[in-house]
């Protein structure tokens, strides 16, 4: 029975259908993690409110306001939009990621379909499922344009095969039905036809009769053509085609693509030889593609190897044509589609290898297979462990775009909301640059987080928070180490926005959007010295505080109004000092709001709520407590003199605020 069963196992596990499952599978758990994302870069803006614009016939009759006529992918989000109930982010990630286990699955079927070699279908497929570069195509739900136009590309194939194979009328007519899906997913479908009659070519030149039927996929090429050129859409900006000086870089883009397999040798070649990156990337890659290719003419696959290439070339053409350099450097998602060409080729020199030493000693081909395993499950780990960290970013930019969401939904009502310094783009930083180093030469690392046409209040609205008016703006004078989202303003367009709106600042060095408004209140009249104010100098004035345990740490809210405008920045300081003599056990130094808010700022009037934070050492004696607060010079660390209401200086000018004896 063990032995029967072990059989079945293995007649089950060599089964196409149980293979190309277990690609999908695969491709399923390495991208489960992009079901966390939310929507950012084109999402909410540049394509979701666009669509809500429009109804399901709209969305095929014009692209009024849109740059491009994809009308397929808007109508199934609009429909997935009906039947989620809104704008639910794990279930518009979720059509990326089967889209893309789909297309592993199909890719494993053209594979099988090329060699009828199982192996060389499997590797193909999880090439393609572990691309470095579809990360984007993938993680980023406005990206279903490519996976979804890929699937229909690939389908288009496989069904004009099978037509060929059964001598079957009805899938010949549905491979011509899926192409004009194709067509109105991407413009990229026109490639298509040129992928079909390719594959004619190459069999007549293996001795094939060439199916003339192959040139009627032409015909909806032409119609779809002349339709691009009709609809209302957005017009083209610029020249049709672009110069050459582009066309040269983003075609080095799209060949770091191809030869991913042996780009990181780019970047150590370039050092050690002290030459350009773009030099290193040509030799690294022409030589890797030469010894693809000495693989595949001695395992007699010159044309898997010719059919490969040309595929990926092809679909890197539009973009090279008449896409700007720069934006296919920043979208990696434009690769995708020659991710099949590529993983295709690359397979090849596993297939090529193990061709090669059929017929000769077990031992040889032990080693050879052996070799073959080992630098596949290396590329692969390498593919996954890079994929995995440009998940992260995304990851990161979701919880920051969930931070400005909730700080809309808990903003008092009815006031206009605008967010200072919110980045542009989300790149790693510290620790995540060593854990996450990009090794390939050319290419973005990190997330487009706010894109500079987009609307906030759509971000806001799409990513869980209420849809209500919002802006983004860049103030220099807070130095963000950021590229930042937004018009630039002034400090003093700041303060008028903290006296007409309600204000947050962004500061991605501590992770956090921080309430502006709550904490610095302006445009109020000066305020006469109260009876109970301490005073600090002529400038400052110290109106209230209260101090509160939480645990290990004591938070001190500081209520300091500003009786005429420092000419300097100043350092307050809270200290607690124990029973014994000396320094304080405890203490926070540090600018009035965390540095959001220093003194230099501060305009006649203005109310600032500062809050500071000491955390309680572990063991503290018995005794008497006294916590001071005070403000100093932090050049010269001389104390501003502190006055109390019954004109007495205190000594050492620190105020007392609290005292508290511990048993």
């Amino acid at each position: 029975m063990p032995k029967r069963l072990l059989a079945g196992v293995e007649r089950l596990a060599r089964h196409p259908l149980a293979q190309m499952i277990t690609v999908a599978a695969v491709t399923c758990a390495l991208y489960a993690g992009s079901l966390k994302i939310g929507f950012l870069n084109d999402d909410p803006t540049g394509h979701f409110r666009w669509m809500e614009e429009r109804s399901l016939v709209a969305l095929f009759t014009s692209a009024s306001g849109y740059p491009f006529y994809r009308p397929l992918t808007f109508a199934l989000w609009k429909v997935l939009y009906a039947l989620l109930g809104g704008y639910d982010p794990a279930g518009f990630h979720l059509l990326n990621v089967l889209f893309h286990a789909m297309n592993a699955a199909l890719l494993w079927a053209l594979g099988y379909v090329l060699t009828r070699r199982r192996t060389y279908a499997m590797l193909a497929g999880l090439l393609f499922a572990c691309f470095p570069f579809s990360y984007e195509a993938v993680a980023y739900a406005g990206a279903l344009f490519h996976p979804l136009i890929t699937f229909l590309i690939l389908a288009t194939l496989l069904l004009y095969h099978e037509s060929k194979r059964r001598q079957s009328t009805a899938l010949f007519g549905a491979a011509h039905a899926v192409l004009v899906l194709a067509l109105f997913t991407h413009e990229n479908g026109v490639i298509a036809p040129m992928l079909i009659l390719g594959w004619e070519f190459l069999d007549w030149a293996r001795g094939r009769p060439f199916d003339r039927r192959a040139w009627t996929f032409l015909v909806e090429s032409a119609l779809f053509f002349w339709l691009w050129l009709v609809i209302p859409r957005l017009p083209h900006q610029g020249p049709l085609f672009q110069p050459l000086s582009a066309m040269r870089v983003s075609a080095l883009l799209f060949f770091q693509a191809i030869v991913h397999p042996v780009a990181p040798l780019v970047m150590p070649l370039a050092a050690r030889l002290d030459v350009s990156y773009d030099l290193a990337l040509v030799v690294v890659g022409l030589g890797g593609l030469s010894l693809a290719y000495l693989v595949a003419h001695r395992a007699r696959m010159r044309v898997l190897f010719v059919l490969a290439l040309g595929w990926a070339l092809l679909a890197a053409l539009p973009a090279v044509l008449f896409l700007e350099s720069e934006y296919v450097r920043g979208s990696p998602r434009l690769y995708y589609l020659t991710s099949v060409g590529t993983s295709l080729l690359w397979a090849t020199v596993g297939l090529g290898l193990a061709r090669l030493v059929e017929g000769r000693s077990r031992w040889l081909k032990g080693g050879i297979y052996l070799s073959v395993v080992v630098l596949a499950l290396t590329l692969l780990r390498f593919d996954v462990d890079f994929v995995l960290c440009r998940q992260h970013f995304y990851v990161r930019a979701t919880e920051l775009l969930r931070m400005v969401s909730h700080a809309a939904a808990t903003a008092p009502a009815g006031e206009e909301l605008v967010y200072v310094n919110l980045p542009l783009y989300f790149s790693s930083a510290g620790v995540e640059r060593e854990e996450c180093a990009n090794p390939f030469p050319f290419g973005p690392s990190g997330a487009m987080a706010f894109p500079r046409y987009a609307n906030v209040t759509d971000f806001i609205f799409v990513n869980g928070g209420p849809r209500r008016p919002a802006i983004g703006v860049t103030a220099m004078a807070f130095v963000p180490g950021w590229a930042t989202y937004g018009n630039p303003v002034t400090l003093e367009q700041v303060r008028h926005f903290l006296a007409e709106d309600y204000v947050y600042l962004c500061d991605l060095a501590a992770w956090r959007v921080f309430d502006l408004s709550a904490h610095w209140r302006v445009g109020l009249a000066a305020d006469a010295s109260g009876e109970d104010w301490v005073t600090f100098g002529e400038h400052i004035a110290l109106a209230g505080y209260d101090v509160q345990y939480e645990g290990d740490l004591l938070r001190v809210t500081l209520n300091w109004r500003c009786l005429a405008a420092p000419k300097q920045s100043y350092t307050v300081f809270v200290h607690l000092y124990g029973p014994a003599a000396g320094p304080p056990v405890a203490q926070q130094d540090g600018p009035p709001v965390y540095n959001y808010a220093p003194t230099t700022f501060w305009q006649t009037g203005d109310r600032i709520y500062d809050e500071k934070t000491i955390a309680l050492p572990a063991g503290l004696p018995p005794g008497d407590y006294t916590l001071v607060v005070g403000l100093y010079d932090p050049a010269t660390g001389e104390r501003l003199p502190a006055v109390g209401p019954d004109g007495q200086r205190y000594a050492n000018d620190a105020v007392v605020l609290y005292q508290h004896t511990l048993p």
